[in-house]
């Protein structure tokens, strides 16, 4: 007989810790759905396509790499 057992706790940030998970979270949220959408889409890429990704993910990581620092 399997036994589940659960653990409930709630974190409570600071307003800094707030701001940085928001942002962080809302990078990843669309980087999630544009890779999501190139690889629904990816028979119909053409260079230029791959050229504008990849200064996009550019783009995000120098983001992201800011808000780490912070």
């Amino acid at each position: 007989m399997m036994i589940n057992k659960v653990c409930k706790f709630r974190l409570y940030p600071s307003d800094m810790q707030k701001i940085v998970n928001h942002k962080t979270f809302g990078c990843n949220k669309l980087l999630y759905n544009k890779m999501l959408f190139l690889k629904k889409e990816e028979n119909n890429l053409t260079s230029f396509d791959i050229f504008l990704l990849l200064i996009f993910l550019f783009f995000l990581l120098s983001i992201l790499s800011h808000f780490k620092s912070v």
